[in-house]
């Protein structure tokens, strides 16, 4: 009897010890993330596509490197290009992959041939030619004549000329699974033409069975990823969850069915009513840019194109929508981290002044009546001005700009379309005068080079600065010249900003931890890149401590999406279970001795 009993006594305290680790609420293993992007059909992007896919996240293909906001490249999937030893004339590259040993995340090595076969998909000629007919970024289609493996891990870019900033100009090329795209063959564009099936990717998280157009996408964690640094992923899956306005997102957030979203200053009041959501301030690269048509009468004028950005009201912008918590803007497009590096001394800036305007104007062919502005020929002049309506600020600006303009004597008709409007007018080039959010690359090396960035605006003088400052090896001979280049767009009054936008993060504090200290790492913050879902926050953040409610979520449309919360567990019931059992232990043992015959003493 005493064995039985101590047996059932064990019994309750092994049980007891296993409940504190088997019964103990379980780490949430999905996190959802708001995105404010339609959802993608492919993985590869054309020239002017909205930031999503690898330029957004690094989903599911991580890129050459990554360019910090105050300008430098950094290593990611390779290390920084370097010129072949003895190739004096910078015509030759060495790209090679940051480690032997990576893998994609279906376990087959990531080597050399998927490098030769990410650049030479944009070459006329070699294996890969014609795979892809669209070079995004504008740096090898026309630069790389052609590409050959080195060794197991590297290959060499060689360019038709001098390149001595090539580093800057590739960083951002992904790298793409040659095994996994063979498969549908080579030839017509097949990046540009396969769905988003989930294949093997890189990255910390990639897709799983995705269906191309569908608003959720699951991301499962890929421990093979050299972002986790031998780490081991705390979060299983990361759910998108893609939404078509700022303000479906917003709602979401405050709902707490998603965990987090990158949001904009007007957010910040609507989500007041979820005390579990935190918000934090996050370096930001994106602008609230002006875009000014340069083709037919007047706006072929360049003095009509300065006297409307000398109408800009970028204080009162500033002030009055973002309590002068940013900069304003400069028509060199250069974010503040980088100004006292690539500021063109004596550009123009255009500080508000309407009297300077009325002297262009004049001088631009049109004739003042009554404190209006006519035509030669009488006729009133009458400007369209855009913005989009998917936030209240982007508004309030295109109207303070309306204003501003009006006051000087120029009629103004404003239009504040759906976002995708504005973004499809942007990118045929189908408007006047254009108010849109954007994020360029903060070197202007980098994003001067595409012809989509500067609105279709052509200037051989321009042209020359800029690629002698690219071709230039000498350091200083070559930041001069990209100044010079900076001086005549500034001049030419064909790109210009209002503000640096203010860029915020609200997450769920009370379902996952570190998302302060992974927002944090701002010198690591890649300006192509959607802060609360870039690589070093994915891997960084750790679900909360299983005190307190852990809430995850799960959606299929932007529209409908649930929500389970999981309180912290409650041991009562458990314990009544373990007791009961014990005491049945205890009864059937009895009961098996009082039936057991006296036992015949030992002689």
């Amino acid at each position: 009897m005493k064995k039985i009993l101590v047996i059932a006594l064990t019994f309750i305290l092994v049980t007891s010890s296993l409940s504190l680790d088997s019964f103990a609420a379980s780490p949430a293993s999905n996190i959802t993330i708001g995105m404010e992007y339609g959802p993608p059909s492919t993985f590869f992007q054309n020239p002017t596509a909205a930031s999503f896919g690898n330029t957004a996240i690094d989903v599911p293909y991580l890129p050459v490197g990554h360019l910090s906001i105050n300008g430098s490249v950094l290593p990611e999937i390779c290390t920084v290009p370097t010129p072949v030893p003895g190739n004096t004339n910078d015509t030759q590259w060495i790209v090679n992959l940051i480690s032997p040993n990576l893998k994609w995340s279906d376990g087959v090595p990531i080597n050399s041939t998927d490098l030769a076969y990410s650049f030479g998909i944009f070459l006329p000629t070699g294996p890969y030619a014609n795979t892809s007919n669209i070079d995004r970024w504008g740096a090898i289609r026309g630069t790389v004549q052609s590409v050959s493996i080195l060794n197991s891990t590297a290959v060499v870019l060689k360019t038709f000329q001098t390149d001595a900033k090539f580093p800057l100009l590739v960083f951002l090329y992904s790298i793409y699974p040659y095994h996994y795209y063979k498969k549908f063959g080579f030839g017509n564009n097949v990046l540009q033409s396969v769905s988003v099936l989930g294949g093997p990717g890189d990255s910390a998280y990639v897709p799983v069975g995705y269906t191309a157009g569908s608003y959720t996408m699951t991301l499962q964690a890929n421990p093979y990823s050299p972002s986790w640094h031998g780490k081991t992923p705390t979060i299983s899956t990361v759910t998108l969850q893609f939404f078509t306005s700022d303000s479906a997102q917003t709602s979401a957030l405050a709902a707490g069915t998603i965990d987090a979203g990158t949001i904009t200053p007007s957010d910040i009041s609507a989500l007041a009513s979820n005390p579990n959501i935190k918000v934090s301030q996050v370096p930001s690269d994106y602008q609230l840019q002006i875009y000014i048509k340069t083709t037919g009468y007047p706006w072929n004028e360049t003095a009509f194109r300065q006297a409307l950005f000398y109408l800009l009201p970028s204080n009162e912008v500033k002030s009055s929508l973002y309590g002068n918590q940013t900069a304003t803007g400069n028509p060199q497009l250069l974010l503040p981290q980088v100004v006292p590096t690539y500021y063109a001394a004596g550009a123009p800036l255009y500080n508000y002044s309407v009297s300077t305007a009325d002297s262009l104007l004049a001088k631009a062919g049109l004739v003042q009546n009554s404190g209006h502005w006519d035509y030669a020929n009488g006729t009133a002049v009458t400007i369209t001005v855009e913005a989009p309506n998917n936030d209240p600020n982007y508004v309030r600006a295109s109207q303070f700009v309306q204003s501003a303009i009006e006051a000087a004597g120029i009629n103004v008709n404003l239009e504040n379309p759906a976002y995708a409007t504005v973004h499809s007018d942007w990118t045929s080039l189908n408007f006047q005068l254009l108010v849109f959010p954007n994020n360029y690359a903060p070197v202007p090396f980098r994003w001067m080079r595409n012809p989509s960035n500067l609105n279709g605006w052509k200037n051989s003088t321009f042209t020359t600065y800029f690629n002698e400052a690219l071709d230039n090896p000498n350091q200083a001979q070559s930041l001069s010249e990209i100044k010079q280049a900076e001086s005549v767009m500034a001049q030419a009054a064909v790109l210009d900003y209002l503000v640096v936008l203010p860029q915020y993060v609200a997450y769920n504090d009370l379902a996952f931890s570190n998302w302060q200290p992974a927002l944090g790492q701002s010198s690591y913050d890649n300006v192509f890149c959607d802060t609360v879902v870039c690589e070093n926050v994915l891997t960084s953040v750790t679900p909360a401590s299983s005190t307190g409610t852990i809430t995850t979520t799960a959606s299929s449309t932007p529209s409908s999406s649930s929500t389970s919360t999981a309180a912290a567990p409650n041991y009562t019931n458990y314990y009544y279970a373990v007791a009961a059992v014990a005491i049945v232990v205890i009864i059937i043992a009895a009961v098996a001795m009082s039936r057991r015959k006296p036992s015949t003493p030992a002689k």
